[in-house]
């Protein structure tokens, strides 16, 4: 994945396969520099995958990925603070299930919005989850689900406009045992 700023700068976000394990790497293009030295984003030493990354207007990014602590797959996220770097990874969510397909939107200001789909327990129904990141806390709010109906939720995406409203998309399972599939979505202002 790759996300560019209003400056032409630009980072880019990876999987990488080494030996046992997979990681989560990232690399920042300046403008009048070039790509700059590739850093490991964390510390893994099961599976990684499926980084997303966007752009603030300041200049700052977010990245999301799943990672594997073992038994489950979590949603980790970290910052990278125009002309400071990386900030430590931090753990969006800790259930019994797991989750799948992060994806993540910021605003102008630097706030985010982290979605992901999410079982509530291991084989059970997969719902929709989302996180708000505040730059004025440097914090993420608590997961809260947002599909609010019954039948398994999957292929999440979300769009963030300017001033932080949100609009998240998604295919739900409806009707009896699941016979059908449908769009669904939600709105943050």
């Amino acid at each position: 994945q790759v996300a560019i700023d209003s400056n032409g700068n630009a980072i880019a976000i990876w999987r990488q396969d080494v030996s046992t394990r997979t990681n989560v790497w990232a690399n920042q293009f300046i403008v009048g520099s070039g790509w700059q030295t590739a850093e490991r984003l964390e510390t893994n030493l099961e599976y990684a995958a499926l980084p997303q990354v966007s752009f603030s207007a300041t200049g700052d990014a977010l990245a999301v990925w799943l990672q594997d602590d073992g038994f489950r797959k979590n949603v980790w996220a970290t910052r990278h603070i125009a002309g400071s770097g990386w900030e430590a990874a931090q753990l969006l969510e800790q259930s019994t299930g797991t989750a799948d397909v992060p994806q993540i939107g910021v605003d102008d200001s630097g706030n985010a919005m982290a979605i992901w789909s999410q079982q509530e327990a291991v084989g059970a129904r997969t719902n929709i989850l989302a996180s708000r990141y505040l730059v004025a806390s440097n914090s993420w709010d608590a997961p809260q689900e947002i599909d609010g109906i019954d039948g398994s939720a999957l292929q999440s995406q979300i769009a963030v406009r300017s001033d932080g409203t949100a609009f998240a998309v998604w295919s739900q399972l409806v009707g009896a045992a699941g016979t059908r599939t449908d769009i669904w979505s939600n709105r943050f202002e």
